[in-house]
């Protein structure tokens, strides 16, 4: 219902739903890397994910290639992004690791992506990121 305040336009069974899209979604996460403290603590107070969150703050400065460490479970690792999709968010990054992947003969990785692409200002990026996606068909989701 406090949601709804804010975005009168929207049924607050609209919130209800979204949450439980997001916690059923999360279930499945071993280890959830956050852009800021403020995502952190926001999936921590609405109970989505039991998984440890590390957070990464956004910008931080290129140290180096990390370590490459053994995997947390059994199967394939599958990279999650949840957020917008724009210019801004990194998702060409993550498009970048998947082709670099391919490339390296990688089939152990999968890339899924939740969002929208919100930021029609940007000539030309909603063609451009759609077009990246499907020729990254087999690598991401």
């Amino acid at each position: 219902l406090d949601c709804s305040r804010c975005f009168p336009h929207l049924p607050p069974g609209y919130f209800f739903l979204r949450q439980e899209f997001l916690r059923l979604h999360l279930e499945n996460v071993d280890l959830l890397h956050a852009p800021s403290r403020f995502l952190k603590d926001r999936l921590e107070r609405h109970g989505l994910t039991q998984a440890p969150i590390v957070v990464l703050e956004n910008l931080q400065p290129f140290h180096g290639p990390l370590t490459p460490r053994p995997p947390v479970g059994s199967g394939p690792l599958k990279v999650g992004y949840f957020g917008q999709i724009n210019p801004f968010k990194g998702v060409n990054v993550l498009l970048d690791a998947s082709e670099h992947l391919a490339r390296q003969g990688r089939q152990d990785v999968h890339f899924h992506f939740y969002g929208a692409i919100s930021d029609p200002r940007q000539d030309g990026f909603e063609a451009q990121i759609r077009a990246r996606f499907a020729s990254a068909a087999g690598l991401c989701h």
